[in-house]
């Protein structure tokens, strides 16, 4: 009788399957990433609206980052973060500020924007050192 037999076990465990645990890391990863960005976005815009980040608009810097890092996460759909900083810039200025049209769309237009600013340049970087690389 082998081992297994005498034990009363047919077979032994099957080993786990090492894809679908790559897949998982990668799924939580790619989860804290987007929770970073999030924050950082929620942090920007906040300093915007704040009464400490009134004078000085640290977002030239802060926005520009978030888009770039989106573009690295999320390749294809790093489009959708300047949405997504208008909309939290949106949802910003109607929960601590009064509501003016004028207030969200001329912020959320600027941080958009430099948002957009970094996807661009991620994005262009990415395609010009792909370009250099299928050329060989």
């Amino acid at each position: 009788k082998s081992l297994y037999e005498s034990i009363g076990t047919s077979s032994p465990a099957a080993p786990p399957d090492s894809k679908k645990i790559a897949q998982r890391i990668r799924r939580y990863i790619y989860a804290i990433v987007l929770l970073i960005l999030a924050a950082g976005t929620w942090l920007g815009v906040t300093l915007t609206t704040s009464a400490y980040g009134a004078n000085v608009f640290y977002n030239i810097v802060l926005m520009p980052i978030i888009g770039g890092l989106s573009a690295v996460v999320l390749n294809k759909k790093a489009l959708l973060a300047p949405v997504f900083v208008f909309i939290v810039t949106a949802i910003n200025f109607l929960f601590t500020q009064e509501y003016r049209f004028v207030n969200i769309a001329w912020f959320g237009t600027i941080l958009s924007t430099l948002c957009l600013l970094g996807v661009a340049v991620v994005l262009l970087l990415k395609y010009a050192f792909s370009k250099g690389d299928d050329s060989k």
